[in-house]
């Protein structure tokens, strides 16, 4: 008995053997093996740092300062004064040739002072002068108003036309002429004669700026 359980037993056995064999040699077959899926990871971009936009550069402007003034006390230096205006009698003094017709009560200043430029400065001075002032024409003559103690100009302006003398409109009392150029260059060597004769005229109180 024992003996047949025993060669059973082997029996047995060897089948197991074989099982496992057959087991293992299909384990070790040319099938691959299976290997587990591996979850593909996609990479994720990392975020780009947003940088804060760059300032844009201010411009400074030096504005230029005035050169300091010197602290120094400057050296006062004295004003010269103005002239004075000489009086009548300097005039008279000065100029004798003229001195009839500064003594003149007759004659405006203005007339007055053409003699005098004349006699300092000469014919331009004088003929800047009375254009200034509206006592020269175009022409060259020298223009005046005369005043009458009357408004009959009749006689006065005869008399003027005698001399030489261009009247240019009468109103009232009042006459407007005009003395030639060559009639003042007659009686260059008598500064002012003309005028005086003019103030001489019967009837004559005044010789005026024209206007």
């Amino acid at each position: 008995m024992r003996l047949r359980d025993g060669v059973r037993f082997q029996q047995r056995n060897r089948v197991v053997c074989a099982t496992l064999f057959l087991l293992l040699a299909s384990c070790t077959s040319d099938a691959t093996p299976m290997l587990p899926d591996i979850p593909t990871v996609t990479p994720t971009s990392l975020p780009t740092a947003t940088l804060p936009p760059s300032p844009t550069p201010t411009t400074v402007i030096v504005l230029a300062t005035s050169t300091p003034k010197s602290t120094s006390t400057p050296t006062p230096t004295s004003t010269p004064r103005p002239t004075a205006t000489p009086s009548v009698e300097q005039l008279r003094a000065q100029y004798p040739e003229i001195a009839l017709l500064l003594d003149n009560p007759e004659v405006q200043p203005v007339y007055k002072d053409l003699l005098v430029i004349y006699q300092q400065g000469g014919q331009q001075s004088v003929v800047n002068y009375a254009r200034q002032h509206g006592v020269l024409t175009d022409a060259g003559a020298m223009r005046a108003a005369l005043t009458l103690d009357t408004e009959d100009t009749a006689p006065v302006v005869a008399r003027l036309q005698d001399m030489g003398v261009k009247v240019l409109s009468t109103s009232g009392n009042r006459i407007e002429i005009a003395v030639p150029l060559t009639l003042l260059r007659a009686q260059a060597s008598r500064p002012g004669a003309i005028l005086n004769q003019l103030t001489q005229i019967e009837h004559v109180v005044g010789l005026v700026p024209p206007g």
